[in-house]
């Protein structure tokens, strides 16, 4: 079996690409069905946030790998210029930072562990995994737990919500005395609440398409849910908008906001950080707003690593030594029933040969037989030592064998 990642990330993708790649649950679910019969493939996992889709197959061969290259030339004829693949222990490898927060954008983010639990069994669900993806899943699922409980990666319950808040800062010098507009009502949308509420500001407001979902996130803060359908007269008065909903079409428009601009006396910042795009791009041309997306905050990633290294380190280390453990578990599982098939076939050979051998001699004495069963026994034993020997520790030695043995 061949495992292979596919990925199209902030680190290799801007967010125009990413967002062809962002899915809808019903859009994910087709693709996965579509990649799951190409030839070869026995099971597959898709991972998708806002910052990353990453699929994770498994297949009797490497052929399938154009197959699901065409598929993904479907959603964008020019994926190839963003796509990495990796495959075996790099694979796993990049699964276990994932899982532990080493590859997110803001790095010790607590947000990708439940992101990467519920993609999997939302695909092992569809029944779309086989058993080599259980067991990597469920081993990242335990490392990132891990490392979140033997370091303090995930201190200060860092996220993309709060760089967009920190970001926020960068662009006032201080957050006090603001009127901040927040657009949606998700998980994203709690966490940039919560990141305001120590910062000094004149309000907080909350919209979202649910009143009632806008009211509760608004409640726990102190903030204000406002009425979605009148968006635009909301962002009159506010000095700063944070777009963070799930629409997959864009909310705010040029249109609207050439109006709004009109009947303010100051400048408006715009963070989008919703992938698809909340905002549309043609928002940038209008004098007086300043917009922002999700690739804005690499200033605060990049302080963000700089706080975190030594934690960042420790978890490193954390997921080579996981790694390894699950190298050798891995190598057992490919190679030991195959030892076990054949002692048994041998063993059946062994005791045919012996029954045919033992009508032919006739013996009556029950020592003679015995004598004759443990000499065949010896012989099989001493015939297939060195080569299950030989096998193991060139398996269990080196990853690549593996590959090589089950062709």
């Amino acid at each position: 079996m061949f495992l292979l990642n596919y990925k199209i990330t902030y680190q290799n993708a801007p967010a125009h690409v990413r967002e062809k790649f962002s899915f809808s649950k019903k859009h994910r679910n087709k693709l996965m069905r579509q990649i799951c019969s190409e030839t070869g493939v026995k099971g597959c996992v898709i991972l998708n946030t806002c910052n990353r889709t990453e699929i994770y197959t498994v297949a009797d061969r490497g052929e399938s790998i154009e197959g699901i290259i065409l598929l993904l030339k479907d959603i964008s004829p020019d994926v190839e210029n963003y796509l990495e693949i990796s495959s075996g222990n790099e694979a796993i490898r990049h699964l276990f930072r994932v899982a532990s927060g080493l590859e997110s954008l803001i790095i010790g983010e607590n947000q990708i562990l439940a992101q990467v639990k519920n993609n999997y069994f939302e695909c092992k669900d569809e029944c779309s995994t086989d058993s080599l993806l259980d067991i990597i899943f469920n081993q990242a699922i335990r490392v990132g737990k891990l490392v979140r409980t033997n370091t303090d990666i995930s201190k200060g319950g860092v996220s993309v919500g709060s760089a967009a808040v920190k970001l926020a800062e960068k662009i006032f010098g201080s957050l006090n005395g603001k009127k901040i507009l927040i657009v949606g009502a998700g998980e994203m949308s709690c966490l940039i609440a919560k990141s305001l509420s120590s910062k000094g500001v004149e309000g907080v407001y909350v919209s979202n398409r649910n009143y009632e979902t806008a009211k509760n996130i608004a409640e726990t803060i102190g903030g204000q849910a406002l009425k979605f359908d009148y968006l635009n007269d909301h962002i009159k008065f506010t000095d700063l908008v944070i777009t963070a909903t799930s629409a997959p079409h864009t909310i705010i428009h040029a249109r609207d906001l050439k109006e709004v601009i009109k009947e303010r006396n100051k400048d408006l910042v715009i963070i989008d950080i919703a992938i698809p795009k909340d905002v549309d791009e043609s928002v940038r041309e209008i004098e007086g707003v300043h917009l922002y997306n999700i690739d804005s905050l690499s200033e605060i990633a990049k302080e963000n690593m700089e706080i975190r290294r030594e934690e960042a380190e420790k978890a490193s280390l954390i997921v080579e030594e996981e790694l390894k453990k699950l190298e050798v578990n891995l190598k057992g599982m490919f190679v030991e029933p195959y030892i076990a098939d054949v002692w048994l076939k041998a063993e059946n050979i062994r005791k045919s040969e012996l029954d045919r051998a033992l009508r032919m001699l006739n013996l009556e004495n029950e020592k003679d037989k015995m004598i004759i069963e443990d000499l065949t026994k010896s012989i099989v034993s001493k015939i297939l030592h060195k080569p299950v020997r030989d096998l193991r520790e060139k398996v269990y030695n080196n990853l690549e064998a593996v590959e090589s043995f089950q062709k």
